[in-house]
């Protein structure tokens, strides 16, 4: 299926709850995103690269080779 795996890091200074001590901080913080975004029905879109991905395999094989699927709505 999606081979992609790129992934989005930033590093903030934010506020944070310490739970041990019951008292706020600021700490810096990392986060990572998937850079994959919902281009229409049963696929996405990867932001820095374009490779398309879908969720299934009757999604695949309907945007790939126009094979229909019965009972899967928006592949029928």
């Amino acid at each position: 299926m999606n081979k992609c795996t790129h992934w989005e890091r930033t590093e903030c200074f934010e506020l944070v709850y310490d739970d041990y001590t019951g008292e706020s901080e600021h700490q810096w913080v990392t986060r990572e995103e998937c850079l994959q975004v919902d281009i229409d029905i049963h696929r996405f879109k990867c932001t820095a690269c374009g490779e398309i991905g879908y969720y299934s395999g009757a999604a695949r094989r309907f945007y790939e080779e126009g094979e229909r699927s019965p009972g899967i709505k928006g592949l029928e």
